[in-house]
């Protein structure tokens, strides 16, 4: 409720809308003892209503709340999974000597963490289509933006609109210029990362997981 009324920022500096209201939820999946409910904000856009998760908050203050890119923060949390869930695994078959649980015990945390891992390594090229998507409308973005600017200088020299206007208008439309390169170059990075997981870990585990289900 604190932040009701103030403007939504991404985390390129472009305004997205203002905090309409807030909603909970509570995880079905999970019984409610262990569940913590799901924080979101509503937002009002130029194109209707919002919602976004309370997670994807960067920060917040008297004015602004600014959020993260939602491809963005897709592309970073399944690295950041990835990347976990291989550590747990390389722990626990360094455990399957020296631990004192049970074999079992240990086998089905291993072929559970396994299973996850693998879900998460083929959700990569999906995700990757998803995010060369967005790469695209920027790269477009960028073209309208720079075209924008050169039809802009020419107005100011032939005298169609005064300075005072083309400062204005030449800020507006070179601070969408940044944001969309600096947006860019954060994606691309991501997806070259995990375009290299994806190439490297895509079969890693998955011999040991079917072998014993599809009888070699």
């Amino acid at each position: 409720s604190k932040h009701l009324g103030k403007l939504v920022k991404d985390e390129y500096g472009r305004i997205i809308g203002r905090v309409a209201g807030f909603a909970n939820y509570l995880p079905e999946s999970e019984a409610p003892s262990r569940s913590k409910p799901t924080a979101t904000l509503i937002v009002e856009t130029s194109y209707g209503f919002e919602e976004y998760d309370l997670s994807r908050v960067v920060t917040a203050n008297e004015n602004f709340v600014v959020v993260r890119s939602e491809i963005k923060a897709e592309l970073v949390e399944t690295r950041e999974k990835i990347l976990w869930l291989y550590t747990r695994i390389q722990a626990l078959e360094s455990e399957t000597d020296s631990s004192s649980v049970e074999e079992p015990v240990l086998t089905a945390a291993h072929i559970q963490h396994k299973s996850r891992f693998n879900q998460l390594v083929s959700y990569i090229r999906p995700l990757l289509e998803q995010a060369q998507r967005r790469v695209d409308k920027l790269r477009l973005e960028i073209e309208i933006l720079e075209r924008g600017l050169v039809e802009l200088n020419i107005a100011k020299s032939t005298g169609e609109i005064k300075h005072d206007e083309f400062e204005k208008w030449s800020k507006i439309l070179k601070d969408g210029l940044t944001a969309a390169h600096v947006e860019l170059s954060d994606l691309e990075a991501e997806m070259k990362v995990l375009s290299k997981i994806e190439l490297e870990y895509r079969n890693v585990f998955k011999v040991e997981i079917l072998s014993g289900e599809s009888g070699g």
